[in-house]
């Protein structure tokens, strides 16, 4: 679910209930790791505020996503990457009828483990997403901190 957390009068969210559902699918190697996802969002009865001052009417808005990445580990704690990313979202213009936007990315990038602890480890990383079509920003920079929790099940003994 998404709760429409945004304001649309300063262009922040829908102010509508929304949905999406993502399948991710995963391949952990011991040089490579491989990830791949496809969704898709419904968010039903979205007006947009026009130009004019007045309410758009309402529309219901699909967006789709497709995403892949692989990830190669020298090291343990050290990781290069490429991500590629396709997204195809709708959007009520200026004249409040719907447009269809179409967004892909190719993000190369590296991540480091400054911490690797049993349960937690806390990771930095950068990278420069640049866009490859007309509807996408040109060039970027990214940079992040995480902090990742394994989610495995300890051994009974």
């Amino acid at each position: 679910m998404i709760l429409p957390t945004g304001d649309r009068t300063f262009g922040l969210g829908t102010g509508e209930l929304g949905y999406q559902f993502n399948l991710p699918i995963s391949h952990y190697g011991d040089v490579f790791d491989f990830h791949f996802n496809i969704g898709t969002t419904f968010t039903p009865r979205v007006s947009a505020l026009l130009e004019n001052g007045f309410l758009s009417s309402a529309q219901d808005l699909r967006s789709f996503n497709l995403g892949a990445s692989v990830y190669w580990k020298p090291k343990t704690n050290l990781h290069f990457f490429v991500e590629a990313l396709a997204l195809s979202n709708e959007e009520i213009n200026d004249l409040g009828t719907r447009d269809r936007l179409t967004q892909v990315y190719l993000n190369p990038g590296v991540r480091y483990a400054i911490c690797q602890l049993e349960e937690v480890e806390w990771v930095v990383g950068v990278s420069a997403p640049i866009g490859l079509t007309r509807d996408t920003p040109d060039i970027g920079l990214f940079i992040y901190m995480s902090i990742e929790f394994g989610f495995k099940k300890k051994n009974d003994e």
